[in-house]
């Protein structure tokens, strides 16, 4: 009894069921393995977060509102900040001005090209040594409570003391690139049309992954409610 071989028809089937087949686990392994990604990158973001939190609070508990030569003890923009801090002397001597060597300086700054956010903290008279923290941002901003309003900037020299608290917000993801415009953007609104489905978007958009207020124990707010908690929100 002759043995009956595969015809044309039936290898070519095959070849295509074995390709739909490698197709599918293809995608499969690409897909968990993006997950994996994403995933990694939102746990190295959550640790940058709490690292630059952590650091911020002990430092501002013992910043400096500036030094003889005119470096300001907190000096920050929306996007980043700058602490000098003093701890324990490393040896007594007779002129207080001589004691710096246990000056510090702190910055941090969100690279919003990137997402990125560098942190360096290193003796002043040592230079900067910048780091690149794991985890990427789509935002990262700083606000300034001056005892009656939130600045985004601050200067302790210009404005005549430190802060009375810091405020780190922070939106985890990627950075989104900006939406280029259209023939379907919205017409322009009129004098006559109110503003209330802008803002509204504007707000559902800055609500922030993680919010924290940082207290500056050494500042003088210029208002006597500054203490308040419901204020620094």
């Amino acid at each position: 009894m002759k043995s009956r071989g595969m015809t044309l028809l039936e290898v070519l089937i095959a070849i295509a069921l074995g390709l739909v087949l490698l197709g599918s686990v293809t995608s499969f392994a690409w897909s968990q393995l993006n997950s994996r990604k994403q995933i990694l990158e939102a746990a190295d973001a959550r640790r940058s977060v709490t690292l630059i939190i952590d650091r911020l609070e002990q430092d501002l508990i013992s910043s400096i509102a500036g030094t003889t030569g005119g470096d300001a003890g907190v000096a920050g923009k929306s996007d980043s900040i700058s602490v000098l801090s003093r701890g324990v002397a490393p040896s007594w001597t007779d002129d207080p001005a001589t004691m710096i060597g246990d000056l510090h300086q702190l910055v941090v700054k969100y690279q919003r090209s990137t997402g990125q956010i560098e942190m360096s903290r290193a003796p002043l008279e040592d230079g900067d040594r910048v780091s690149v923290l794991p985890g990427l941002f789509s935002d990262f901003r700083f606000r300034y409570f001056d005892g009656t309003d939130w600045q985004e900037s601050w200067n302790s020299l210009e404005m005549g003391g430190l802060p009375v608290a810091v405020e780190v917000r922070c939106w985890y993801g990627r950075p989104e690139e900006e939406a280029s415009q259209s023939f379907d953007d919205p017409l322009p609104q009129t004098q006559e049309q109110p503003v209330v489905q802008e803002t509204s978007s504007q707000e559902d958009e800055s609500i922030p992954d993680r919010v924290r207020v940082i207290l500056v124990p050494d500042a003088q707010p210029e208002s006597s409610e500054a203490g308040d908690a419901n204020e620094l929100r």
